[in-house]
């Protein structure tokens, strides 16, 4: 009986160009499936497609060795289509008068871009700054894991529900502290020149770091608030 990794291997091949098109169209098509792409529950739920794909695809690449150019794609393409549609909405928004949240929609915008340069670059130029000992595929794809999380995140963001809050707070901090402060920098650190460090790893970790910040102030914010004062008793 074939491998996993051998069947993968019969599939049909794709340029890292071809890839990225392809999911290109996909999410594409996908955020513009009726209501369209001014639903913000319709771009939430891709956002949630991604992070599945993006997860399985990450694991599956993980666990056989093979090429990540088409798991990488998957990731780079989706950031592109997301940044393009936040570009749309948000001029939208600005038309009708509404108030965007420039803080997290800035740090939206950075973690696209980090994504999508991240991605490519370490699925062309690994070698550059990093170790040939590092892993097959490459680093981009252990940080795909991260969007595991985005899954819950999407959840919480569709129902309001503290338990789904609860489980984005976990899942975020688990997939995107834990396992890249315990594995992905320490590994990043010792198998990558300190330039090629700062450049690539050092901005998007940041970035995790400050996202949980502004999870946890929210968390706390929420239970503050829950909290009833105790009347004040009378003599």
């Amino acid at each position: 009986m074939e491998s996993l990794k051998e069947q993968i291997a019969g599939w049909p091949q794709f340029s890292y160009v071809q890839a990225l098109a392809g999911w290109f169209v996909i999410w594409a098509a996908l955020v513009s499936l009726p209501p369209g792409h001014t639903e913000q529950k319709n771009v939430i739920r891709t956002n949630m497609v991604h992070g599945a794909v993006a997860t399985s695809l990450a694991v599956v690449t993980i666990l056989t060795g093979c090429d990540s150019t088409f798991s990488t794609a998957a990731s780079v393409a989706f950031f592109a289509v997301d940044a393009l549609v936040m570009i749309s909405n948000g001029r939208r928004q600005k038309r009708l008068g509404e108030k965007l949240d420039s803080p997290a929609r800035a740090m939206d915008y950075a973690h696209h871009l980090i994504g999508a340069v991240y991605g490519t670059f370490l699925l062309f130029g690994q070698e550059v700054v990093c170790q040939p000992s590092c892993p097959a595929p490459n680093l981009y794809t252990y940080a795909q894991t991260n969007e595991f999380s985005t899954l819950f995140y999407g959840l919480y963001r569709l129902t309001r529900h503290p338990i789904a809050g609860g489980l984005f707070a976990l899942a975020f901090f688990g997939s995107r502290i834990v396992f890249n402060f315990m594995y992905l920098v320490p590994y990043s650190w010792s198998h990558c020149t300190f330039s090629g460090f700062m450049a690539i790893a050092a901005p998007y970790q940041l970035l995790q770091v400050a996202w949980m910040f502004l999870i946890v102030k929210k968390v706390a914010a929420s239970l503050t608030c829950g909290r009833k004062p105790k009347a004040a008793k009378v003599a």
